[in-house]
């Protein structure tokens, strides 16, 4: 099956919903939208961009993986303060998932 992200357009075909969902995708059944790996849900679902994202997307290449430096929405991108913030949100979020 093809998926298309909403956000950016990226295009990649999946084997299932079950290995697109393993690959990090938002997308039917398990969601009502379809966003790539690197597309913030926030981006289709709520309206935010992220479209400083794709800018350097397009200048720089597509990154390998999500990272918030490279993929936030842009309420938060190139914002060192809000960068920051979403790297202590993750790591509490570790550790409460270590404690597991």
């Amino acid at each position: 099956m093809k998926l298309t992200c909403q956000c950016c357009g990226f295009a990649e075909e999946v084997e299932s919903p079950e290995a697109a969902y393993a690959a990090g995708w938002d997308a039917p059944p398990h969601f009502s939208h379809t966003c790539c790996p690197l597309c913030p849900a926030a981006c289709v679902v709520m309206g935010a961009s992220h479209a400083k994202a794709h800018t350097m997307w397009a200048k720089e290449g597509r990154p390998i993986e999500f990272s918030v430096e490279t993929c936030a929405d842009d309420s938060s991108f190139g914002n060192p303060a809000e960068i920051s913030k979403v790297h202590a949100a993750m790591a509490e979020i570790e550790r409460i998932l270590a404690k597991r």
